[in-house]
């Protein structure tokens, strides 16, 4: 890749509004992640990089296992394509972000699947005013 085009990439991905992380499929460290990432998790890329994505959206230090916790990479991973789910994460001091996960398949010319781009909407606004509509039907 040119230094052309990794800029271009680069400047791609810092201009996104969702937080984006990319992670290795085989050991859920993470690869790299996009400014909108940083800032919703109040992190620094030295306090992220390396670091396995449970680790530092969910504060668990083992992944996520299902019934209850469904993992969208490990899904990813075992079917080879896209998925999503809703999940609660975490920032730097424990603030809940409500979610929308998407992850999509990296692969390699063998088409084994090597990593996942991880993408986190907040959707926390809406999940607050779905409460709220959800109270105000329950009054009436």
């Amino acid at each position: 890749m040119s230094p052309r085009d990794r800029e271009l990439a680069e400047a791609v991905l810092n201009g996104m509004n969702d937080a984006i992380s990319v992670i290795d499929a085989r050991d859920y460290g993470i690869v790299d992640v996009n400014t909108a990432f940083l800032f919703d998790r109040g992190l620094t890329k030295d306090e992220v990089i390396g670091r396995t994505c449970h680790e530092v959206t969910h504060r668990f230090p083992v992944p996520c296992t299902v019934p209850g916790d469904p993992c969208p990479l490990c899904d990813t991973v075992k079917l080879g394509k896209y998925t999503t789910y809703e999940y609660v994460h975490y920032n730097s001091d424990g603030r809940k972000i409500y979610a929308e996960i998407s992850t999509n398949p990296l692969r390699v010319n063998s088409g084994q699947v090597v990593s996942v781009i991880h993408v986190s909407r907040d959707i926390s606004e809406r999940k607050a005013a779905e409460m709220e509509m959800r109270i105000l039907s329950a009054a009436v």
